[in-house]
Order: structure tokens, then sequence, then C-alpha cells
């Protein structure tokens, strides 16, 4: 029998499921039940409790048709998550044009397509000039969709002693 206590020590007949090596002679009764199932201790005097300590116990299937069908009794698994997808949308930014200022520069010169002074801050200006992109079509933009969490996934939970019974 396996169990959780509200202790720090397991009671009297229970042991800790925390993978130790103990007696094949002390527990012989535990040992003649669950043999060497989960560790061979030194291999002639000893075997290995369950290591428990940080598992959620959890019904073993026998043979029901479910998403874990075939596990085998006593195995072990890593947590995971369920396969799933994010889907975001983002909102339309509408039909709009853009304004962009900048100093208009005075210069004594002809219009070069090449060269020339203009350099932003150097000039002699005649004021600010503000001009306007043409009017772009209703249209949306990507979206990146962050992720949030901790570094494990977990049910809500209290923690208790998981113990064996010998």
């Amino acid at each position: 029998m396996v169990g959780h206590f509200a202790l720090t020590a397991p009671p009297p007949g229970w042991l800790k499921r925390n993978g130790a090596a103990v007696s094949r002679t002390t527990y012989a009764a535990l040992f003649a039940v669950i043999g060497t199932q989960f560790g061979a201790g030194d291999g002639s005097s000893t075997f290995n409790l369950p290591d428990d300590r940080e598992l959620i116990d959890r019904a073993w299937t026998d043979g029901l048709n479910s998403a874990d069908a075939g596990r085998a009794l006593f195995s072990a698994q890593a947590g995971q998550n369920a396969s799933h997808t994010h889907t975001g949308v983002a909102t339309s930014a509408g039909a709009h044009s853009h304004t962009a200022s900048f100093a208009r520069e005075r210069i004594a010169a002809e219009f070069l397509t090449e060269g020339g002074n203009a350099v932003v801050g150097d000039q002699m200006s005649d004021g600010i000039q503000t001009v306007t992109t043409s009017t772009s079509v209703n249209h949306t933009h990507g979206l990146t969709i962050n992720s949030s969490g901790g570094n494990e996934t977990r049910m809500a939970n209290r923690a208790y002693l998981a113990c064996i019974k010998y």
C-alpha cells in the first residue's frame, strides 16, 4: 500500500518512497511483493523503494482504451503539455497615411541629384516642412504571441510525505 502523510517522518510500519536501498531480509514481506521493480539495490541483500518525490500518484489504466493505453504498471512518466495552438488576429489599422517632418535646407545652388551638402543639423534652414504619404488601403500587421508561465506544468497541489507500507 502507498500513501501520503502530513508528517516529516513516516509512521510506524511505513517507509519513505525516496528510492532508498533497504534490506531484503528486514523488509522481506515488501520485497516479496515489489521485488526489484524499483531497483535491485546492491543486487543481493538490498532492493530499492520507489522514488516518488515530486510525482503525483495516478491510477493505472489497466487496459482501459484511453490516451494512456498500454502503460505499464509502476511506470513513471515525465510531465508534458497537451499539444495545442495559439491564434491571434491583429486589429485592423484601417486605411491611413503617415506624416514626416524635416528641416528645409536653404542652399544657393542648383538642384543636384548626387552630392550636395545635405547633412541633417548643419544646414541653414528655411523652416520645417511636413509631407504626407499616400493613403494605404485597410490592412493588418503581424502579431507576436509571447509565452508566459513558470518552469513546470503543475496542478494546484499540497506537498505530503509519500510512503509505502511494509
